[in-house]
C-alpha cells in the first residue's frame, strides 16, 4: 500500500470518528435537556400573560423582555403552590344584609356576574357600581383588594385605593355608594 493511500485511510478513519462523536454527543444532549425540562416542571413557575415572569422573556426563541407590572392577580403559578380556599362575609353597612363566599383565587365584586370568576359578588342595586368594579384575591398567603379601573373606585377605610391593598378583617370597603366590611379567614 502507497503512503497516500495510507494517510487517505487515516483521515477518513478520523473523519467517520468526528462524525459518530458528533452524533452520539448530539443525542446525549437532547436527553439532557429532556430531563432539564422535566426537572424545571417540579418548580415553581410564574407566568403572567404566557410570559415566565422570572426569566422575563416572552420564549426562548423570541429575545423580547416582559415589559409590563407583576400583579399578583393575574399571575398564574405553573406546578406552584395551590390556593388555600378562603371564606369571606361582606355586612351591608347601610342595610345589614350579610353575603357570604367561599373561594380559592378571586372574588369578583361588580354589578352583573362574571362567569369565570370562584365567586362573584353582585351589587346590581347600586348604579355607580361598574361591571366589574374590584376583586378580592389571594396574594402572599393574604387576601388583597384591587380595582378594577371602576369609574367610581374604589376604597378601603376611607383610602382610595391606587394599587393592590392588603385587606385584613374588619376593613370597610367602599364600592360605588355600598360600604361594606369585610370578616374572613381561612
Amino acid at each position: 500500500m502507497s503512503t497516500q493511500a495510507m494517510i487517505l485511510m487515516i483521515f477518513l478513519f478520523l473523519l467517520i470518528t468526528v462524525c459518530v462523536v458528533f452524533t452520539i454527543r448530539k443525542l446525549l444532549s437532547g436527553k439532557e435537556a429532556q430531563r432539564k425540562e422535566y426537572h424545571n416542571q417540579r418548580k415553581n413557575i410564574l407566568v403572567q400573560n404566557g410570559i415566565d415572569v422570572k426569566k422575563q422573556m416572552l420564549g426562548s426563541g423570541k429575545g423580547e423582555y416582559f415589559s409590563g407590572n407583576l400583579r399578583e392577580y393575574d399571575t398564574n403559578y405553573v406546578n406552584g403552590p395551590i390556593y388555600s380556599t378562603w371564606k369571606i362575609s361582606f355586612q351591608n353597612l347601610a342595610t345589614g344584609r350579610i353575603y357570604q363566599y367561599r373561594f380559592r383565587k378571586q372574588l369578583q365584586i361588580g354589578r352583573v356576574p362574571v362567569q369565570n370568576s370562584d365567586a362573584c359578588l353582585v351589587l346590581d342595586g347600586d348604579s355607580k357600581v361598574s361591571k366589574r368594579h374590584c376583586i378580592v384575591y389571594e396574594g402572599e398567603g393574604r387576601l388583597c383588594l384591587a380595582d378594577q379601573n371602576s369609574s367610581n373606585h374604589t376604597y378601603v377605610n376611607g383610602t382610595r385605593v391606587k394599587a393592590p391593598v392588603f385587606l385584613n378583617t374588619g376593613d370597610v370597603i367602599k364600592v360605588g355608594d355600598t360600604k361594606l366590611r369585610a370578616e374572613f379567614g381561612k
